[in-house]
Formats: structure tokens, C-alpha cells, sequence
């Protein structure tokens, strides 16, 4: 035991010089690496700034190598690669750090900027919406209203309603069909005997409109200070006027004057009108004839409606239909949703957050080069921006106005006078709001869009 407690020092000595140049080792690699990750780091933000997206993206994986958990760098990393066009990959890079129950707000800035760049602002408005959940903060709420200001300026010059349509030209509403109820806009006239083939004419539509929509015998106007106007079909109060009324009206009568309605849908007896701050507010039977708030949803960034069938999408990605049969019963059909269009027969097809294609009644073979994916859904070669559905195929924009056409295992571009700047269903087809304002429809049956009539 003696000879034992003697040797006992001798014995440690040894160990206690690793264990010390051990530690040596780890306190200098440490020191040395928090070094070479902040040199990185300054390099790639200084390659950023000189617009020397390349050279960025190898200092900021350089950094990450070293330090794999670095904000910083993957934050820098996202940007340099939106730097050269990779929004997509810029932006799931990111979404996948920012998946906790509360958004870090730096890494939402930095998405909100590159999907902004990207013009997705559908993901923006989600982005915004959460930091508003999680913070409160008045510059968020501030910011969403300029980015739904800037989201909802988009034209829509047609409109189909049971046995009207409006044509929007110039900032004058032309209109045609039956007026049995006034809903041509003009007092009544003996009624023709096949009103669907009555030539467009001037509605009495007083000042500059700026999109027209129908909602069954109700004809809506849009006027360039933002106010919503109506003629036709009141009998259950869906003008929001506070009464309804059976008679035959004539003219056009304004139904808000606060300049900040963004769109308005409906079915027969039942108007939703979208605010330009995402609110959605509704009127008919069931409300006394007064325009009242939906208070189910908190932010709506999309509204329309086909025949007797609504659709809207909430800023959180949730999709919801209605129908006139029960109009004020939404059913919610998909989550996750970015954009969605509408179908022949009242149903829809929608753009998930994976880039995928989905739709509650249509199927479209899968083309070559789409990819199948693990939700079931098709995600096209290409960036979709927006889609809508016709008895030709599936219709999709990509984010240069490109219109294609998707049916029997096929993708292919369609050509068109210029791009394409919006596409949505209405009555029997899909129309095309080009960036040069001319205005096509793609009737079901065609098979190429014309100019429209």
C-alpha cells in the first residue's frame, strides 16, 4: 500500500500533460475556428455588397462548415443564392431553420425580402401574418397592408353571372344578357328573344371603373377610388343596403364609400366583398341586408367565385368553399395553399407551398418532366405564379407572364401577344389579362385563346 501511495504522482503525471494538452488543443481550435468563421463571415458579407453572389456563397459555406449552427451564415448563404436567382432554394433554405412555434424574426426579414424579390407574395403575406401573430407589432401590421395593397391591384375586366356578363374596356363597364331585373346596368328595355347573343353595349355606369365582377342577377363595378357599386338583383338584401327589395331596380347604386374594396364574389342572394386590409365582410338574408364581417377568418388574400360557387384562400394557407345551396357554410378543402383557380363545374385546383398542383375533382397526367410527390401531388419543371383549369387542360403562368397548357401527358408554352398578367375563370372558359391590357379568353373546347369579344 506504502509503495503504491508513492508511485501514486508519478503514475498521474502523465495523464494530467494530455488531459492539459488536450484542453490547449480544444481552447486554440475553438479560438481558431471562431476566428476563420468570422473572417468567412466578413468575407461573404463584403461579397454580398460587391454583388459577387459566387464568391459569397463559398465564404458563407466555408463558415458553415466550420460552424454549422451559424444564423449568420445561413442567412448570408440564402441571400447570395437569391443573389444569382435561386429564390426557391434561397427560401427553403431558410424555412427550414425557421420552423419552431415562434418565427425568428430575423430569418422571417430576410424571407420576406427574397420572396419579395421573387414577386411570391402570397408567401410574404404568410411570413407578415405570423410575425403579427407572434409579435404584435405595429410595423407589421403597417407592412401588410402595403404588401395586400400592392397583392390586390391586379385587373378583372370579365364577369359572368346567371344571364349577364360585363366587359370592362378603357375604365368603361360594357354589358349584355338578359336585364329582366336591371342588371344590365341601363332601364329595361323589351326583353330580346335569345339575350345571350346580344351585342355588348354602354352600361350607365357613371366614371371611371376599374374591375367589374357578377354575382347571379347582381352586376358589381369597382370605381378607381376604390368604392363598390351594383345594379340588378336585390330581393335578399345582398346589396348590404339594409333592405331588400323585390323590385326591378335600374342604375347602378354605390354600396361603400370608404375606396378600400379590394374584390368582390358571390352567389345568388349572397355578396362577399374583400377589403384592401385582407378583411372579408358579406351581405344577404342572414345578415338583415346589412354588409357585415366575416369574422372567421382574420386575413383573406384571395376571393372568387364561378356559377354558384365560392372560393377563398386565408393568409395562413387555408382553402375554403361555399355554395349557394348554404352560403354562409364554409367547408374548408386543403391547407398549405399559395394560389388556387377555379374549374369547370365549381371546383378548383390549387398551388401548395412544395410547388405541387392539387385539385379536389380535376386529374391531369403527369407530364415527363413534372415530379411526383410524397403528398400525391405534381410539381411542374417551372415556378408556377398562376393557374385555372378548362375543359383543354390545366392552364399555368410562370413568373415571366408565360402562359403554358398541361393535358395528356404533356406541357407545353402557348403563345399569346405578350404576357400573361392574371388568369381566372368565368362562365364557360379562362380568361387572359395581358400586361399590354389586351384582355383573351380561352373558351372550353378552344384550343388557343382569342381576343375577347
Amino acid at each position: 500500500m506504502e509503495r503504491f501511495r508513492r508511485n501514486k504522482g508519478p503514475l498521474l503525471l502523465p495523464v494530467l500533460c494530455l488531459a492539459a494538452a488536450l484542453l490547449i488543443y480544444l481552447v486554440v481550435n475553438s479560438l481558431w475556428g471562431a476566428a476563420s468563421v468570422a473572417r468567412q463571415l466578413s468575407l461573404g458579407q463584403q461579397y454580398l455588397t460587391d454583388m459577387n453572389y459566387n464568391a459569397a456563397i463559398l465564404a458563407f459555406n466555408n463558415a458553415i462548415r466550420t460552424d454549422p449552427v451559424s444564423k449568420e451564415a445561413h442567412i448570408g448563404l440564402a441571400k447570395a443564392y437569391a443573389g444569382t436567382g435561386e429564390y426557391q432554394f434561397a427560401g427553403q433554405m431558410l424555412e427550414d431553420l425557421n420552423q419552431g412555434p415562434v418565427p425568428d424574426e430575423e430569418i422571417s426579414d430576410t424571407l420576406i425580402d427574397i420572396y419579395t424579390d421573387a414577386g411570391e407574395w402570397e408567401r410574404v403575406i404568410r411570413l407578415i401574418r405570423e410575425l403579427i401573430d407572434s409579435t404584435d407589432r405595429d410595423e407589421y401590421y403597417d407592412l401588410l397592408q402595403q404588401v395586400l395593397a400592392a397583392y390586390f391591384d391586379q385587373p378583372h375586366s370579365y364577369g359572368v353571372g346567371t344571364d349577364q356578363r360585363l366587359v370592362l374596356k378603357n375604365g368603361q363597364v360594357l354589358s349584355a344578357g338578359s336585364n329582366s331585373l336591371g342588371q344590365l346596368g341601363v332601364a329595361l328595355a323589351a326583353a330580346p328573344e335569345q339575350p345571350e347573343a346580344q351585342p355588348l353595349a354602354d352600361a350607365g355606369f357613371n366614371g371611371t371603373a376599374a374591375r367589374v365582377w357578377c354575382a347571379g342577377r347582381t352586376s358589381l363595378a369597382l370605381d378607381e377610388a376604390g368604392n363598390l357599386w351594383a345594379a340588378g338583383e336585390n330581393r335578399w338584401g345582398q346589396m348590404g343596403l339594409a333592405y331588400a327589395d323585390g323590385t326591378t331596380r335600374t342604375g347602378w347604386t354605390c354600396l361603400t364609400d370608404t375606396g378600400d374594396v379590394a374584390a368582390a364574389a358571390g352567389t345568388t342572394g349572397h355578396l362577399l366583398v374583400l377589403r384592401t386590409d385582407g378583411s372579408l365582410w358579406q351581405s344577404g338574408s342572414e345578415t338583415g341586408g346589412q354588409l357585415e364581417p366575416v369574422s372567421r377568418f382574420a386575413t383573406v388574400i384571395q376571393l372568387e367565385s364561378s356559377g354558384e360557387t365560392v372560393w377563398l384562400l386565408s393568409a395562413d394557407g387555408g382553402l375554403y368553399t361555399s355554395n349557394a345551396g348554404d352560403p354562409y357554410t364554409w367547408t374548408r378543402v386543403a391547407e398549405d395553399v399559395l394560389r388556387f383557380g377555379l374549374g369547370p363545374d365549381g371546383g378548383a385546383v390549387w398551388l401548395a407551398s412544395d410547388g405541387g398542383i392539387g385539385s379536389n375533382r380535376y386529374s391531369v397526367e403527369q407530364p415527363e418532366d413534372w415530379t411526383a410527390l410524397e403528398s400525391g401531388r405534381m410539381q411542374p419543371d417551372f415556378a408556377v405564379r398562376q393557374l385555372a383549369q378548362s375543359e383543354s387542360g390545366l392552364l399555368l403562368t410562370d413568373a415571366a407572364g408565360t402562359l403554358y397548357l398541361a393535358a395528356g401527358g404533356q406541357c407545353a408554352p402557348v403563345s399569346t401577344a405578350s404576357p400573361v398578367e392574371t388568369l381566372y375563370r368565368q362562365g364557360e372558359g379562362v380568361v387572359l389579362e395581358l400586361r399590354t391590357g389586351e384582355v383573351q379568353y380561352w373558351a372550353d373546347g378552344d384550343t388557343a385563346p382569342a381576343p375577347l369579344a
